[in-house]
């Protein structure tokens, strides 16, 4: 049973390297040599949407306690549906470049050949792929901030596998093509209920062939609202971490006040046995004392019909 760490103290620093202390047992990295740490940087003013360059500082310093590691890369894509703005310049501008201080490299995966190729759903049912790029590495880290989603009701460290895809087929996660317009000309009924169903089960086609060995949640701040670029900011101050990323993930939404069969990914990786839901012996704080509903979403109750009649409980 792989465990999961929650802790909740004052500093994002102390948060990520207390909850990592709690599970270094599971973290086996004594062999490792290529470590890639995948961080989520959707936007280009929102600061609470991003992943904090002083949490990656905090994992970085964790990681040169391990004599074997030869390589530490900092990998994102952000480049698709959100703006025109590139991946070189959102790491500059949320002070990434900072971190070459520490020899590490900072990757932008939209620049990448996408190789592999992942079936996906589209919204009239047809079926069509994504083109995902996957770089050489020995060791996976995907480290996120919490926040709602306009479609996925969370996104957490699954959800931070979309910027291995291609930036012009990230759209085909929600059901259209590129040329077929952007996530806003989804909004309108009755083409947003089919992209909330077949997004859950696209998403989970890509965590299936590409995912974390680590998962971190860093909730020092998190998103409620109109995420996961719009919405308020929320000083929740906890750290979730778990080598099983469907559970760090549970735990996540349910601090943030979900349940996580709630949330389609959730529901359909813990049924292709992807990982485990359970986190009743989490390790570290109580979850009561973490635990702080967030604001959902507008479109929250319309979310929740992802379900189709064979995905009841």
């Amino acid at each position: 049973m792989k465990k999961i760490a929650l802790v909740k103290y004052a500093k994002r620093k102390e948060n990520i390297t207390k909850v990592l202390d709690l599970i270094t047992h599971d973290i086996q990295l004594y062999n490792k040599k290529n470590i890639l740490i995948k961080v989520n940087l959707p936007g280009f003013k929102e600061i609470y949407s991003n992943t904090n360059v002083e949490a990656v500082e905090a994992i970085i310093e964790y990681l040169k306690k391990f004599p074997s590691i030869e390589k530490i890369t900092i990998a994102e894509g952000s480049e698709g549906y959100y703006y025109t703005k590139n991946t070189e310049e959102i790491f500059k501008r949320f002070k990434y470049n900072t971190l070459e201080r520490f020899n590490v490299n900072l990757l932008n995966l939209d620049a990448m050949e996408h190789n592999i190729s992942v079936p996906i759903t589209l919204l009239d049912g047809s079926r069509d792929s994504v083109r995902v790029v996957k770089p050489e590495y020995d060791y996976m880290i995907s480290l996120v901030s919490p926040k709602t989603h306009d479609f996925l009701i969370v996104a957490l460290t699954m959800a931070n596998m979309i910027g291995f895809i291609h930036p012009k087929d990230k759209i085909k996660i929600y059901g259209i093509k590129y040329e077929d317009g952007t996530k806003r000309s989804l909004y309108s009924m009755p083409k947003y209920l089919k992209a909330i169903r077949v997004a859950h089960k696209n998403l989970t086609e890509v965590v299936a062939r590409i995912n974390p060995d680590l998962s971190i949640i860093d909730g020092q701040y998190g998103m409620e609202g109109k995420g996961p670029l719009k919405g308020s900011p929320v000083f929740h101050g906890f750290a979730i971490a778990s080598t099983d990323f469907v559970k760090a993930d549970a735990l996540g939404a349910f601090v943030m006040g979900f349940k996580p069969d709630d949330i389609g990914y959730i529901h359909y990786a813990k049924k292709r046995n992807l990982g485990s839901t359970d986190f009743r012996a989490v390790i570290g704080e109580r979850i009561d004392y973490v635990k702080f509903p967030y604001r959902a979403h507008p479109h929250y109750e319309n979310q929740k019909k992802w379900r189709e009649r064979r995905d009841v409980r």
